[in-house]
């Protein structure tokens, strides 16, 4: 699962390094896209799920001081 990891992770930065255009003679792994902007998508959904998981830990930690202080 860890080299999985990697491998996912060292395309999606030669993708962000290209200026998001999609080589397949450079790239590491051969992607069969059905429609273009197929990375596009899954990067934009690999940062919503991030950043909703940024937020929801943010969330979680004010609500425990903010619990915190009121039994004090």
């Amino acid at each position: 699962m860890n080299i999985i990891f990697h491998i996912i992770y060292l395309e999606v930065v030669r993708y962000i390094s290209l200026g998001g255009a999609y080589e397949s003679g450079v790239a590491l792994l051969k992607f069969d896209e059905a429609f273009e902007g197929f990375m596009s998508l899954y990067l934009s959904f690999l940062f919503i799920v991030i950043l909703s998981i940024v937020v929801l830990s943010v969330l979680i930690l004010n609500d425990k001081k903010i619990r915190q202080n009121r039994s004090l």
